[in-house]
């Protein structure tokens, strides 16, 4: 196609404003820029200065350098016309004019540097910052796990390191060489929290300890390694009976080891109908009707029962078997028990004998 010039002259129509995006010829996303369009309405001339026709065209303002304005609004253009009757490559006829319209949009140059500065600080520093904070968080709340895991376990520990109690010495009497009887030392007693008790469920009634009874669970128990598993059952058991928690305030296995049930403070709860106000309930597992206690037991529950009638004022003629309370009728604590025995040895400890 042969283009050849032509000069026009006429007047602008209207301008308008609008943005438009043109593809950026390196890695980024297509520049958007501000363009003015501007309608003209010209009148063409030969080259020898005779008009020829009108013509009414757009010209994109950032085509141009810009158009200068003669006699208000008349304005001559130079434009290339081809041969297909199309109006291209409009040019400005004159550059020293102050009166340019000219497209306020960025340069080339200065949407490169913009996207290019950005992209770098978003790649170099926001993205690698904030992954560095989101591994710091995760470290300090595994480290914060952790800590509250070893708080927590600690007590643990230590109790459970304390859970078999010492051998009693001979209950033999002996002399004491003090007139006045030493204080009974507390027992070392397995925390609720050890051998996982729930919480207690619902009110409980509150007491002052004046009395302890011995109970058994009435099922034979030899395999002391389920113990615990065993104590929870049965805090479930009682729990299902709508008590709010397991019914013995003491419970005490087949070597002797002493758990701790529910509080003196609150009342036992029973099926055997009768007042357990200011009772404090030991219970020990096992069937002692068939089995015999050992040593070991029989150790713990004297002096648990010293011990708790030292605390609360509780005289040795004040402990009773399960089976004078109970109604209907039963022989727990075990026909195997001997209370009479029990007292008489609470009592020495009492005096220090």
């Amino acid at each position: 196609m042969v283009n050849f010039q032509r000069k026009f002259r006429g007047t602008i129509q209207n301008i308008r404003e609008r943005e438009e995006e043109e593809p950026f010829p390196v890695v980024a996303p297509p520049m958007r820029r501000k363009v003015y369009i501007i309608n003209f309405e010209l009148q063409e001339f030969d080259n020898y200065g005779n008009p020829t026709k009108c013509v009414s065209v757009e010209i994109r303002g950032h085509e141009i350098k810009g158009v200068r304005p003669t006699n208000g609004n008349e304005v001559t253009v130079y434009g290339k016309r081809g041969n297909d009757g199309v109006v291209r490559a409009w040019k400005v006829f004159n550059h020293s004019s102050q009166s340019y319209i000219k497209p306020k949009s960025k340069s080339v140059i200065v949407y490169y540097l913009e996207y290019t500065i950005r992209e770098w600080v978003i790649s170099k520093i926001i993205r690698p910052v904030f992954r560095c904070t989101s591994i710091i968080i995760v470290l300090f709340v595994l480290l914060g796990c952790l800590i509250a895991f070893i708080v927590l376990d600690a007590p643990n520990t230590q109790t459970t390191s304390q859970a078999i109690p010492t051998v009693i010495p001979t209950l033999a009497p002996t002399t004491s060489s003090s007139s006045e009887p030493e204080s009974i030392v507390r027992p070392s007693i397995i925390q609720r929290s050890v051998w996982g008790a729930e919480p207690p469920q619902g009110r409980m009634v509150s007491q002052t300890p004046s009395k302890i009874i011995l109970t058994h669970s009435g099922n034979e128990f030899q395999d002391n390694q389920n113990a615990r598993d065993l104590i929870r059952n049965i805090q479930k058991n009682h729990q299902n009976r709508n008590w709010p928690d397991i019914a013995w305030h003491y419970i005490i296995d087949r070597e002797g080891n002493i758990y701790e049930g529910r509080d003196p403070s609150y009342r036992a709860d029973t099926a055997y109908n009768f007042d357990t106000d200011g009772i404090i309930v030991i219970g020990v597992l096992g069937n002692y009707d068939r089995q015999q206690p050992n040593r070991d037991q029989l150790d713990a529950i004297v002096l648990l029962m010293a011990w708790l009638a030292q605390q609360y004022a509780i005289t040795p003629d004040q402990i009773y078997p399960h089976s004078d309370f109970a109604n209907p009728k039963t022989t727990s604590p075990g026909r195997n028990f001997d209370m009479a025995d029990i007292r008489r040895q609470v009592a020495h400890r009492l005096d220090g004998k």
